[in-house]
């Protein structure tokens, strides 16, 4: 379980998200699963999910980083990625989006999109 969320995250950086999402589709996170590694790894398959145009299944991950750890999850890079780009996206944002979007900061981004 060490090496996979790695692999994963270089070929996020390096933008290769469909390798990306081929690798986070195999894995799955033991219940065992450190609570400060669970929000990470779903936050990261967030962000692939996002770019490669799965909308729903990335907020549905974002959601659920957020019920594992939070303010981990508020404070992830990543996650300001994803929200924004889910944002960005959505013909109508999602109750759950929009709450998320508050959470972090990002309420500017969201009033300015709703006055398009």
């Amino acid at each position: 379980m060490n090496v996979a969320p790695h692999e994963m995250g270089a070929s996020i950086t390096i933008k290769q998200f469909d390798e990306a999402l081929k690798q986070v589709r195999k894995q799955k996170l033991p219940p065992s699963t450190l609570t400060s590694r669970r929000p990470r790894f779903l936050v990261d398959r967030a962000v692939v999910e996002m770019e490669t145009g799965h909308a729903d299944t990335a907020l549905r991950h974002l959601v659920e980083a957020r019920r594992a750890a939070p303010e981990q999850t508020r404070y992830l890079p990543g996650t300001r990625e994803a929200i924004t780009g889910l944002l960005h996206t959505a013909r109508r944002t999602p109750d759950s989006l929009s709450r998320m979007a508050a959470r972090i900061g990002l309420q500017e981004t969201l009033t300015a999109l709703t006055e398009l």
